[in-house]
């Protein structure tokens, strides 16, 4: 099974499961937003229906926040990676390249950890534990349909709201996004919790009526794994035409040194298992 094909069967299991509709489109097929804007976090992991703290202990990596932009033709804002469409286009060219430079394996390190954890602070619900806490959705404006919706599950009722402020409209496209940073197999085994799962009641991200919903903070609580990684202490230690590996510092609830995989997959550079370091020591 070739890896173009093994992503789309874990996209459309992991898709299906989340109520979503559509078929999952190849990476190729997914498009820029065009509206985009930052805003930032913290780290943790719970389960289905349960509530957890925002706070968690030790420092947890927080994103350089940016304000997000300002409404244009009655459309709201919309929270991105970064708000600036060079970088955006920078990325891709670096990822497409798989003979690099010293100084453009750092680079390209640099925008690929940052959109990672980008991805990763979504994990944290409905509320962007950032300078201003920006939520997602309208829960403390409006309680009524469609922008709140319930879920039963077993005995329970959960309770989701209607995304507004991230440039994905559904879970596809949500889904599409991760696997244009992190190989589909580390995707699937670390970011697939992200979609509510209709048989284990876990998962915070789910489609109603062709729309992305996140599950309330009043119904679960994070299960966001925000690894922060340092390039200002990154050192290359070894290049191959698929593979690049680089230690560095890197800040969970701890800091330690570790060090970053990147792999060159189905013609671009992507992050693997190792951005999700397994050992603070």
């Amino acid at each position: 099974m070739t890896k173009r094909v093994l992503a789309a069967v874990l996209a459309a299991g992991i898709l299906a499961a989340a109520g979503c509709g559509r078929e999952p489109l190849s990476r190729e097929d997914a498009a820029a937003p065009s509206t985009i804007s930052l805003e930032s976090s913290a780290a943790g992991e719970p389960s289905p229906g349960e509530t957890a703290s925002s706070s968690q202990e030790g420092s947890a990596p927080v994103l350089e926040s940016s304000a997000p932009e300002e409404a244009v033709d009655g459309e709201e804002p919309v929270y991105y990676w970064t708000a600036d469409p060079d970088r955006r286009e920078r990325l891709e060219t670096l990822q497409g390249k798989q003979d690099l430079t010293d100084p453009e394996i750092l680079e390209l390190a640099g925008y690929l950890t940052e959109k990672a954890l980008y991805l990763t602070y979504l994990g944290y619900g409905d509320t962007i534990y950032g300078t201003d806490r920006v939520p997602l959705s309208r829960q403390q404006e409006e309680a009524d349909e469609p922008e709140r919706m319930e879920v039963p599950y077993g005995d329970q009722t959960l309770v989701f709201y209607r995304v507004h402020h991230l440039p994905y409209t559904d879970c596809g496209e949500l889904w599409r996004e991760i696997i244009t940073v992190f190989a589909p197999e580390t995707a699937e085994r670390e970011l697939a919790s992200l979609f509510y799962n209709d048989e284990t009641g876990r998962g915070i991200y789910k489609d109603l009526d062709g729309k992305l919903y996140v599950m309330g903070q009043e119904s679960v609580g994070t299960i966001a794994k925000t690894y922060a990684w340092d390039l200002d202490t990154a050192e290359i230690v070894d290049i191959s035409p698929d593979s690049i590996r680089l230690q560095m510092e890197v800040t969970l609830r701890e800091r330690w040194s570790d060090t970053l995989e990147l792999t060159y997959q189905e013609g671009r550079w992507l992050l693997g298992d190792s951005y999700f370091a397994s050992a603070e020591t």
